[in-house]
């Protein structure tokens, strides 16, 4: 039983992740340049787009039926 105990216990040990500070430190250099790219496209893209007229829309059976039933 303790021959058990002890293996799952180092299986356990095993799965654990070390600190990898290189690791660490790319992911915050790949968080910050991520945040840079987004904030330079909300610059270049983030502003209003200028308002067009929408074309007319195209008359269909279903808006013929539906002035039909308002007239009675």
């Amino acid at each position: 039983m303790l021959k058990t105990k002890l293996k799952k216990r180092d299986l356990k040990q095993k799965r654990r992740r070390i600190f990898n500070p290189k690791e660490h430190e790319d992911r915050k250099l790949k968080k910050v340049k991520i945040s840079e790219d987004l904030m330079e496209l909300r610059e270049k893209y983030g502003e209003k787009l200028e308002k067009y007229e929408e074309p007319k829309k195209n008359q269909v059976l279903w808006d013929f039926v539906l002035k039909e039933m308002v007239r009675k």
